[in-house]
């Protein structure tokens, strides 16, 4: 009988040759590249979404705050921590309660339900400090920034930044013995941080993202300074602390800097996180004074009336120039806050 001899195949049943490899590793390449973004993107939007849910929280607090203490503000030296200009003593190293006077932060936690150290001490100071900045409802969730501190700050460790800024103008009195950059500025009598005072509740900022301690003039992150009463309560420049800034409408912020350097980008978290020249793709999360939270751009965050009191009279020269050319009107030499 005739045996015909089979022909083996030369390739492995179980094999691929590199061609068929290499189609296969090209196509998942390119899958990859497709999906990534679009992964990166659906991980950006659901971080907005946290970032807005910790913001309502922290609204609700605010007004139990308010509501349990005659409309006062909290996160200042009029309300929270009055109390720090009556002990005795080197204040840096005795502040109990909160972490300095513009320490929002401390008064609302303890609403909110957060057990923390609140001692005197600079040890419980300290504690305090990185309880709170760590505390989650506190965290925007697409803040990955670490805030060294400044070399005079008494407290001395590298913490998260802290995520949120309270709008400064409401959060200073003025009036009869407040010396203050914005005490003539002011047209509502003597005004006090107080939810009575602040105009349209719902077109005033509370708080929103934020970076404090970085004017624009430095490349890097921003850091923190924790003295007592941040580095002065009135008549300075830059009072605030490590807690408030006036807002990227400011010549003077120290959170939303657009020039010489782009560090609003440490601020506006939730757009584009790189160099851009359009307004547009910068955003941040606001909260406003009723309790609901916006996603602003930059063009719409540098609207002054949003920052600060119905009756506020503010000459041109406080503004950067993005804000005068966007919202001075043409020839104005100061714009009034008419809400």
């Amino acid at each position: 009988m005739l045996v015909v001899p089979r022909v083996r195949s030369t390739r492995s049943a179980n094999g691929f040759t590199l061609v068929e490899l290499l189609v296969v590793v090209g196509i998942i390449a390119v899958l990859i590249s497709i999906l990534l973004p679009s992964l990166a993107g659906a991980r950006r939007a659901a971080n907005t979404l946290n970032c807005e849910s910790n913001l309502r929280q922290v609204g609700i607090a605010m007004l139990m705050y308010a509501q349990q203490n005659n409309g006062a503000i909290p996160g200042n030296g009029w309300t929270s921590s009055a109390f720090l200009y009556n002990i005795k003593g080197n204040k840096n190293y005795n502040c109990p309660n909160v972490c300095q006077v513009w320490d929002w932060q401390a008064p609302l936690a303890k609403l909110m339900g957060l057990q923390f150290d609140e001692g005197y001490t600079l040890a419980s100071r300290q504690s305090r400090f990185l309880a709170l900045c760590q505390y989650g409802p506190f965290q925007c969730a697409e803040n990955d920034i670490l805030a060294p501190p400044y070399a005079s700050s008494p407290i001395q460790v590298v913490a998260p930044l802290i995520s949120y800024n309270t709008a400064l103008i409401f959060q200073m009195a003025y009036g009869s013995g407040d010396v203050t950059r914005f005490q003539k500025y002011i047209n509502t009598g003597t005004y006090r941080p107080n939810l009575n005072k602040i105009g349209t509740s719902a077109a005033k900022i509370f708080m929103c993202d934020g970076g404090r301690w970085n004017d624009g003039s430095v490349v890097g992150p921003p850091d923190y300074n924790l003295s007592w009463d941040g580095s002065g309560q009135t008549g300075t420049v830059s009072p605030g602390g490590a807690y408030s800034d006036y807002g990227p409408w400011s010549a003077y912020t120290r959170a939303f800097a657009f020039t010489p350097n782009l560090t609003a980008l440490y601020s506006m978290r939730h757009g584009a996180r790189t160099q851009t020249k359009f307004l547009s793709e910068l955003k941040f999360d606001a909260l406003y004074f009723d309790g609901h939270v916006e996603t602003l751009t930059a063009q719409e965050g540098m609207n002054p009336s949003l920052w600060m009191p119905k009756g506020t009279i503010l000459p041109q020269t406080e503004m950067c120039d993005t804000a005068k050319e966007f919202y001075l009107p043409p020839g104005a030499t100061q714009l009034n806050i008419a809400q």
